[in-house]
């Protein structure tokens, strides 16, 4: 993971061949060598605006997630990690199945795996103008109990919510408090993800 937010693709290279050598059942280790083949396409798809991602690697990242008939952790975990191969209303409709059980996950894997759709969805929305489509994920995020591992998602949603909100009603206040976060992450080592956040801000911005 530490590979995918520094966008090495050498090292996730390498994570593939440890996974090759390892005494692990086949079906396994084919299935550990496909998320990370994903996460090079995940990689390669934010470095490039013109980047195709491999056709053949997501189609079976999509067939993995659909195969897997109930929403468990690791459905949650893969969808969540893969779900920027999806159009926005794929992404809608597969949330809102998540969002209609929300109740129904209690561990703080799963809730962070929520947390996290929620932010992917959300950030979708808003650099695709849909901002008329954020409502009920907005209204989700706001279920999700306040846990330390579920800080980070729940800041990335809160920026994204100050967003939404200046779109619609223009306050500078709620720019300068999305600008705050950015600086935050920022100042406290996410300069990688700061930068983005503060990308998509001057987008909003610019609306």
């Amino acid at each position: 993971m530490d590979a995918v937010y520094h966008s090495d693709v050498s090292k996730v290279n390498e994570v593939i061949q440890i996974i090759k050598k390892m005494d692990l059942p086949t079906k396994q280790k084919q299935e550990l060598i496909l998320i990370n083949k994903g996460f090079i396409e995940t990689i390669k798809n934010d470095l490039s605006d013109n980047y195709q991602p491999d056709k053949n690697i997501v189609q079976q990242l999509k067939d993995k997630i659909f195969s897997i008939p109930n929403f468990n952790r690791f459905k949650l975990e893969l969808y969540t990690n893969f779900m920027q191969f999806y159009d926005y209303t794929t992404n809608i409709m597969i949330t809102k199945q998540v969002i209609h059980k929300i109740d129904q996950f209690k561990s703080d894997k799963e809730l962070l795996a929520i947390a996290g759709i929620l932010f992917n969805l959300l950030s979708q929305l808003v650099e695709e103008h849909h901002y008329q489509e954020t409502a009920p994920f907005i209204a989700a995020s706001e279920h999700l109990p306040f846990l330390p591992d579920l800080y980070f998602p729940q800041t990335g949603i809160s920026l994204l919510k100050y967003l939404i909100s200046y779109h619609f009603n223009k306050k500078t206040a709620d720019l300068a408090k999305a600008e705050m976060i950015a600086q935050t992450y920022q100042i406290t080592g996410l300069e990688d993800f700061g930068k983005g956040a503060q990308e998509i801000i001057n987008e909003v911005k610019e609306d």
